[in-house]
């Protein structure tokens, strides 16, 4: 997800603080580096982290990361958006769950151009 954010023409996240969960990527791109860190770190070890350093939620991006979280129970919320495109490929948003994960509704949103964003309280 990280490297296809990269080929945007612009940085969309502005000062905000980014970890990039990789096992693979070693360095960030210079015009980044006051706001991006690699972590290597498992789920609970970045959670534990980022919480001594007084931060409270965490926006979650690609379809692998998210499942370590939700696997691991680390999913308080979870906003979904659906864009009016079928993609044929790619990795499944909540494959290799073991258990089913009730979800809570909280809110939906919709948009003139057909996008729809559901909030969602989870409850394991």
């Amino acid at each position: 997800s990280f490297e296809k954010v990269l080929e945007f023409d612009e940085w969309a996240y502005g000062s905000k603080p980014i970890v990039v969960m990789s096992k693979i990527l070693k360095a960030v791109p210079v015009h980044l580096r006051e706001t991006v860190t690699i972590s290597s770190d498992s789920p609970h070890e970045l959670i534990e982290k980022l919480s001594k350093q007084g931060y409270q939620h965490m926006y979650l991006d690609g379809g692998k990361l998210i499942q370590s979280f939700l696997r691991e129970g680390l999913v308080n919320e979870m906003t979904l958006t659906t864009i009016p495109i079928l993609i044929g490929q790619g990795i499944p948003l909540f494959s290799g769950l073991e258990n089913d994960i009730h979800l809570k509704h909280l809110e939906t949103k919709s948009w003139s151009n057909g996008f729809v964003q559901t909030h969602y309280s989870l409850m394991y």
